[in-house]
């Protein structure tokens, strides 16, 4: 297929591709706009330059249900290449500080724990907070990383101008967010059993 033509089946505007890459960007774009991707059209241009030597000859469907199929997976790469970005900056970043200076969170135990839910380094635990992140709405992320600050209620409810109650319901619903997301990889029911307690 001409370039031209593989470029206006999937890549044109109001295409399925289009749409499709338009929707993933808008669902990462806290994520992909800090990356090489500042704009739509930046992302959507590198996924093109990706697959624009695709060969079809290996579609064992339709031509179309393949193309589809090459930009979903190129869509989870660029992510995936934004997430190790952050990555490695933030421990960039963590090897210029102090050690006394290192949250618990960045700490490794000094014992190795055979618990698989207890061996996330550094990297894994950064990603896996950056993906809950974004699931979550504008106030939402500003009430976890408060959170995980370990502010008080009344502090945080201040600095957000929210009463308590609307602050509970937030810490509510992220709660409820990310028991669906632990759920989702896998971790035990005791977990959410745990998170669900007042």
């Amino acid at each position: 297929m001409k370039p031209d033509t593989f470029y206006n089946l999937y890549f044109a505007d109001e295409t399925r591709g289009f749409y499709m890459m338009r929707k993933f960007y808008h669902k990462y774009a806290d994520l992909l706009s800090r990356s090489e991707f500042p704009s739509f059209d930046d992302f959507r241009n590198q996924i093109y330059i990706n697959l624009s030597d695709l060969n079809l000859d290996r579609a064992t469907k339709t031509k179309e249900g393949y193309c589809i199929g090459a930009i979903k997976i190129q869509c989870r790469v660029q992510l995936e290449k934004a997430l190790k970005e952050k990555v490695m900056l933030s421990e960039s970043q963590m090897k210029r500080e102090p050690e006394d200076n290192l949250s618990p969170i960045e700490r490794q135990p000094d014992d190795q724990s055979n618990n698989p839910e207890e061996q996330f380094n550094v990297s894994d635990l950064f990603r896996e907070i950056t993906l809950f992140r974004l699931q979550l709405r504008d106030v939402e992320k500003k009430v976890l990383n408060h959170l995980i600050d370990g502010m008080e209620r009344p502090e945080m409810a201040k600095d957000l101008h929210l009463n308590t109650n609307t602050l509970d319901t937030h810490i509510r619903r992220i709660r409820l967010k990310l028991i669906a997301f632990l759920e989702e990889r896998g971790f035990k029911t005791e977990l959410k059993s745990r998170i669900k307690r007042p």
